[in-house]
């Protein structure tokens, strides 16, 4: 008797456009686009023991070939509308399900927000985390250290400050 492989392929959909509502009126809009070698300056992407270097920064959460990446994220707020960096973002796997358990955040006003992202998978999780305060965006945070991918699947939405 012979045996049969089966490969699954994670249920997301490569060009497609995710939305999602988050506290104080924020609207995410989310897109995973096919990964363009020809438009990258790649190193040691292609060697065992080394670190992918992508545009000059090392990639985070990669573990095997990059397929895709995520096209920067647009925030949506009252009259205001901001582009999240999402350089080095690559294999989100995203689909429409999974995307409260990807992205979290919120809006105290439409100048002043925070948002996190959990993503990829067992082998390749990284987080990513946007502030924007007084209309300035800044990524604090793009990593796949251990620690903060617990701490941001168990707070996905930054701290609140009242």
């Amino acid at each position: 008797m012979g045996w049969l492989a089966i490969l699954t392929l994670p249920a997301s959909a490569v060009g497609a456009e995710y939305q999602l509502k988050l506290d104080g009126g924020a609207a995410l809009s989310v897109e995973e686009k096919p990964f363009a070698a020809s438009q990258h300056t790649l190193r040691d992407c292609h060697q065992s023991y080394k670190t992918c270097v992508v545009d000059g920064v090392a990639t985070q959460g990669v573990v095997s070939e990059i397929r895709t990446e995520l096209a920067p994220v647009t925030v949506s707020v009252g009259s205001k509308r901001y582009m999240l960096d999402t350089k080095g973002m690559f294999n989100p796997q995203l689909s429409e399900k999974d995307m409260p358990r990807s992205f979290g955040g919120f809006c105290y006003d439409e100048n002043n927000c925070g948002f996190r992202a959990l993503l990829g998978d067992a082998g390749g999780t990284y987080v990513a985390e946007w502030i924007i305060h007084n209309q300035v965006v800044t990524r604090t945070v793009l990593a796949a250290d251990d620690d903060l991918i617990h701490l941001f699947r168990d707070h996905l939405s930054p701290t609140r400050y009242h």
